[in-house]
């Protein structure tokens, strides 16, 4: 399935119009007004019927979705919400056809008009299982997203950048294509130590350390001598096959420490804070704080609870589909967080709008060989990075999304 070929919707018929009840035909009609205003327009097909809803001179090329069940796209027109419409698609229920960025803005549209939040019964549910996860040392222990990164490294490779980063890279002007991005932030990193780190023997550990892009690329580049660790099997396997035996250490940070025979002048841990509860982000820094030299540098880069948080629906997915065990601080609690673990900020910045810049990247890489990684690792999981990249994208460019770097150092003694 790829999302730029286009059909043509055939001609209106047995369309919900005529049987909606008062509320059903408000809903549809709000839907309408609201793309009409935004100046887009959705085509609605059926086995039943086919709808036009919105602009008729659109702004973007319309984006039709195409239903297996009349009974769902009647669901998604009287009462539109963005949770129901992605499981639909996941589930191969619904396909999408024309303009992806008109995809994109509608689903956008029909997020932050119908979101529903998360209640109390859904808070009290997490604060049970953040519980449970400081209780109970076994579960932890568990990685809940290990299945998302133990997906073919193959897979990854065909939207990632050349150095196999699944991070936020760094922007440093227009039209810079995503190697350069990553590399940017590769840079940063080093211009960071060396700003805060003198007289350094270069020691590195990079936790949550990926496919290894990051510690093939210091000290090819700025003469460190880097190690990873990971808990992921499928990581860990390319790490040993390309770079060798003693590249990497596979544990969980939290049995790591018998594995280490010295300090480190240099901790970088770059997207991994996120899928840790409360309890084991302060074990992190704990972690973090004693394997560091005195005079060491911590550079730190998390997804953040932004300013203006959508928590509802995007949430959900993430929880369900994505990312599950996740847990956002806001750059308050993050920052509150490391100064009760014994660090100062001695840097930050938001990094929201770079990581828009990144998504877009994946989210059109994976758009574009597709078939290839259906064959991977599946149909609904293809889907479910289509989808979640190119929505994610969309949050973090309007400032629905923030990404936090940092740099720490140690407080004096």
């Amino acid at each position: 399935m790829h999302l730029d070929h286009s059909i043509r919707a055939s001609t209106e018929r047995n369309s919900p119009h005529g049987k909606a009840s008062d509320a059903a035909a408000l809903a549809m009609h709000t839907l309408e007004c609201l793309l009409t205003q935004a100046s887009l327009c959705l085509c609605v097909v059926s086995p039943d019927y086919s709808l036009t809803l919105g602009a008729r001179s659109p702004r973007l090329p319309a984006i039709t979705l195409q239903f297996s069940r009349t009974s769902d796209a009647n669901e998604i027109v009287l009462k539109p919400s963005l949770y129901k419409l992605a499981k639909l698609f996941f589930e191969e229920k619904v396909d999408f056809y024309g303009s992806i960025e008109c995809l994109v803005e509608i689903i956008f549209i029909i997020n932050i008009n119908s979101d529903q939040k998360i209640g109390f019964a859904e808070r009290l549910l997490l604060t049970f299982d953040n519980q449970l996860k400081r209780w109970l040392p076994a579960l932890a222990r568990r990685f809940e997203s290990n299945f998302h990164y133990n997906l073919s490294a193959d897979a990854y490779r065909l939207f990632l950048d050349k150095n196999m980063q699944y991070t936020c890279g760094k922007s440093k002007g227009a039209n810079e294509p995503l190697d350069v991005l990553q590399t940017n932030k590769f840079a940063l990193i080093n211009s960071l130590f060396e700003k805060f780190t003198v007289n350094s023997a270069r020691k590195h550990l990079d936790i949550g350390c990926g496919w290894g892009g990051l510690i093939s690329y210091l000290p090819q580049n700025f003469g460190f001598h880097s190690k990873g660790l990971t808990n992921s099997q499928s990581q860990f396997d390319t790490i040993i096959k390309e770079q060798g035996p003693d590249k990497a250490i596979f544990a969980n940070f939290l049995d790591a420490d018998s594995s280490h025979t010295h300090k480190f002048d240099l901790i970088t841990v770059v997207g991994m804070s996120e899928h840790l509860v409360p309890t084991n982000k302060n074990r992190l820094l704990s972690f973090v704080h004693r394997n560091l030299e005195d005079n060491g540098f911590v550079y730190f880069q998390s997804i953040a609870k932004p300013n203006v948080w959508i928590g509802g629906d995007a949430y959900r997915l993430v929880q369900r589909y994505v990312f599950p065990g996740h847990v956002l601080d806001t750059r308050a609690e993050m920052e509150e967080r490391f100064a009760s673990n014994g660090f100062n900020v001695v840097f930050a910045e938001d990094g929201g709008l770079d990581y828009g810049r990144t998504l877009r990247f994946w989210a059109d890489n994976v758009n574009n060989h597709f078939d290839e990684i259906v064959a991977l690792i599946g149909k609904k999981d293809a889907r479910i990075f289509l989808m979640y990249l190119y929505y994610g994208s969309k949050l973090f460019s309007v400032g629905r999304g923030s990404l936090m770097r940092f740099g720490l150092k140690k407080k004096s003694a």
